[in-house]
């Protein structure tokens, strides 16, 4: 009796010891996923585009950090980031970390469903739709734009166009993953293309309807601005989430299935697929094999060969140079020709190229003489032949360089009627040597020239001997390393002024006509050959009390008639002051003149003009 329950005993801490390795065997497999079939993941970020690609059943698994671990087709253990894209050969997608995804074809309608995707959901190409398995019912989407950080996104479809700014052609592919770097420039990856370009004019079409723009990072419908991309937001309140359908697991020991039949004691059968009633002890015979893993199905292994890419290495940028480092890579001797870089003007479309015969090790490439503050967008380019498929001038790497300012201006010091004088500004980091200021006239001809040289200090100079009220254009240009980069001030010289320097005018007078019954105003022959008075001003006073009793503007010297009124009266001694205004082209200056003589109209004597000479005063 003590020997049966020590039996029992025994035999029940057995069962239990084989269900924790049960249970310890269940979690350690759940921990790994698997690739279901061949394809590739994407790594693309703001730096590097490249595809790792992996074979059908492969197993990888999730590191402590941000990282999912497994074997790629040569068998190298590769550790990538999970803000990216799984791809399938038959278009199905995975993503790697959770995220969200948008219907695209409900952009229209009155409601825009937002799905919450987690990493082990397999979006399946279907019959030219996206299908996701669902416990309640499947989800299926022709196009949708998906997001798995703050920065990076998907479009998926089977109608889609993109636009980029360098180009007027159209770019068709089944995806574009987005990555936004910052609010002007966008990287964009797929199938065969990887651009780093400013967003402005860049847009992705879906269908005839729908219009993603990536500048604005707004989806339109029609004309109609319908989501901004910030909209699509991870694991939002208002998502919904996929009751996701995983087939049953078949959990299997490594070691394989017991097969066939066998007979046993009073414990029963054991079952060829491994099940069975009681203890007991049965021969058969069995295929030994490993873990299974029936949520995906396992398909024919395809070996994947590595297409060529471009590792970017490193940059320097000034205001008239490029210089860059690149390696190529070509696994696999794909590439059938020279290795190209070209580099475009964006404004005014003008284009370089540079081929490399011998593109192997690191390759240096240097751009002189650009303009400063300029966009050039670079594209390095090859031909090459995968699984009996020609690709030419296939684009490896694709980005936009932004070049300094020269460094260098020019600030206006003073400028008079006959001289300009400018100071010129230069940068502690401006890179240049040398330059030349000109000075044309408003007809491009060249009136002076003066050298300067880089030493690190501002400059002054002066231009003398000009015309008054005249347009020059001054331009620093000729600058070493700088080709066609000038920097242009335009400035016009002063107005004469024909008060300048103390000058000295007729004093204004005032006629009495005692027949015509009226005063005549009259201000001295003025020398104006610049026509900078641009307006007069005649102040009439009451000559006891100084009372202003009358203002007459008028816009010239000339003379003029001023008859009685209720405000000039008969009986009544007055005078006047003239003030002028002048504008040099620089500023507004106003001149009073000194009193007129007095008058009125008892006058007995006939009309006098009395001349005398005085000086105008400078009123502000």
């Amino acid at each position: 009796m003590k020997n049966k329950s020590f039996m029992v005993i025994i035999l029940a801490s057995l069962v239990i010891f084989i269900g924790l390795l049960f249970s310890i065997y269940k979690v350690v497999t759940k921990e790994k996923e698997v690739f279901y079939a061949s394809g590739y993941v994407s790594l693309a970020d703001a730096e590097n585009s490249e595809k790792v690609y992996f074979t059908s059943g492969t197993s990888y698994k999730r590191g402590y950090g941000k990282e999912v671990i497994f074997k790629d087709a040569d068998n190298i253990k590769q550790e990538v980031g999970k803000y990216n894209f799984v791809f399938y050969e038959n278009k199905s997608i995975n993503f790697l970390n959770d995220g969200v995804i948008l219907d695209l074809n409900s952009i229209g309608s009155s409601f825009v469903p937002y799905y919450n995707i987690k990493s082990n959901y397999l979006i399946e190409y279907n019959s030219g739709k996206y299908v996701i398995d669902s416990t309640d019912k499947d989800v299926v989407i022709d196009n949708f734009i998906g997001r798995i950080n703050d920065n990076k996104y998907i479009v998926a479809g089977n109608d889609l166009h993109l636009k980029l700014s360098s180009s007027e052609d159209l770019v068709s592919s089944y995806y574009f993953e987005l990555n936004f770097i910052d609010g002007q420039t966008v990287k964009i990856d797929s199938e065969e293309i990887n651009v780093e370009t400013i967003s402005e004019e860049c847009y992705i079409l879906v269908g005839s309807d729908i219009k993603i723009d990536l500048s604005n990072q707004v989806i339109f419908y029609g004309e109609e601005a319908k989501i901004n991309l910030s909209e699509i937001i991870i694991n939002h309140d208002e998502n919904i989430d996929i009751l996701y359908e995983e087939p049953e697991e078949e959990v299997v020991i490594p070691g394989g299935n017991a097969g066939g039949s066998g007979s046993g004691g009073t414990g029963g059968n054991v079952s060829g697929d491994g099940s069975g009633e009681g203890a007991g002890s049965g021969s058969g015979e069995g295929a030994g094999g490993g873990a299974q893993y029936p949520e995906y199905k396992v398909e024919t292994v395809v070996e994947y060969k590595n297409i060529p890419y471009v590792e970017f290495i490193s940059s320097n940028v000034n205001s008239h140079k490029m210089e860059f480092q690149f390696n190529v890579i070509d696994k696999n001797s794909l590439i059938t020709g020279p290795v190209t870089v070209r580099y475009v003007d964006l404004k005014s479309g003008a284009s370089v190229e540079k081929e490399y015969i011998n593109y192997t090790g690191t390759l240096d490439f240097t751009a002189d003489g650009l303009k400063s503050d300029s966009d050039y967008l670079v594209t390095i380019f090859a031909s090459y032949v995968r699984n009996n498929n020609i690709y030419n001038n296939y684009s490896m790497f694709q980005r936009t360089f932004s070049t300094k300012e020269l460094g260098v201006s020019l600030e206006k010091d003073y400028v008079t009627n006959d001289e300009l004088s400018y100071n010129i500004r230069i940068d502690s980091d401006a890179t240049f040597t040398e330059g030349v200021v000109n000075l044309y006239d408003k007809d491009g001809n060249l009136i002076s020239s003066q050298t300067f040289e880089n030493k690190g200090r501002d400059l002054n100079v002066t231009f003398s001997e000009l015309k008054s009220d005249t347009k020059y254009i001054v331009k620093i240009e000729n600058i070493t390393g700088g080709d066609g980069s000038i920097v242009v001030a335009e400035q016009k010289t002063l107005k004469y002024n024909p008060f300048k320097d103390g000058a000295i005018v007729t004093s204004p007078v005032a006629i009495v006509n005692k027949k015509d019954y009226h005063f005549t105003f009259e201000i001295g022959d003025i020398k104006d050959t610049d026509i900078a008075i641009s307006g007069v001003v005649y102040n009439v006073y009451e000559k006891d009390s100084g009372k202003l009793v009358k203002s007459i503007k008028k816009e010239t010297l000339n003379s003029f008639d001023v008859s009685l009124d209720e405000d000039i009266k008969d009986h009544t001694t007055y005078y006047y002051k003239a003030v002028i205004s002048l504008n040099d082209n620089e500023k507004k200056i106003d001149y009073e003149t000194l009193a007129s003589n007095d008058f009125n109209m008892d006058v007995k004597a006939s009309p006098t003009m009395r001349l005398l000479q005085q000086e105008l005063l400078l009123i502000h």
